[in-house]
């Protein structure tokens, strides 16, 4: 097998594996926003220890599900279009975050570095008088990444053959 022939194998690998990514990303996204709609109907307390023990269990749910698709989307989504756009992969997320923001799928690149934090904030925040801010960030951040994964979607439907 000839040198161009092994690219395009390797070419068209990555395209399958970033159809079988977007669907993991769809799926997640499923969730994410049953997730959402749940915590909307949540009443907005003051203190942690006024929440029902359900509604902490919808916002943390809420919060896995945040973090698993911001996940897919920056460390395997992003990471195969690169390689299929530029046949390489060296940028940092940084880098990624704009390269998504040039192709289109990412509305705005500071707001998504952002989000980005946001992620991971949940895996480390314990302080308990923290969980409110962060719920609420959460809330407020997810219609974005909720709408980027309609973009890759879309995009990929469009580019990958």
């Amino acid at each position: 097998m000839n040198e161009k022939s092994e690219n395009n194998e390797k070419l068209a690998q990555h395209g399958r594996l970033l159809k079988e990514e977007c669907d993991r990303l769809k799926k997640s996204r499923q969730y994410l926003d049953r997730s959402y709609e749940k915590c909307g109907k949540v009443v907005k307390r003051r203190v942690i220890d006024d929440y029902q023990e359900d509604e902490l269990e919808k916002m943390e749910a809420l919060c896995a599900r945040f973090a698993r698709t911001t996940d897919i989307i920056i460390q395997k989504i992003l990471p195969l279009i690169e390689y299929l756009n530029l046949n390489t992969r060296k940028g940092s997320v940084r880098d990624l975050i704009n390269m998504g923001e040039k192709l289109e799928l990412i509305s705005d690149a500071n707001n998504f570095v952002e989000i980005r934090l946001l992620r991971n904030s949940i895996a480390h925040e314990y302080a308990e008088e923290n969980l409110i801010a962060l719920f609420d960030e959460i809330m407020r951040r997810t219609p974005e990444v909720l709408s980027t994964v309609d973009k890759i979607d879309t995009y990929i439907k469009r580019t990958v053959v």
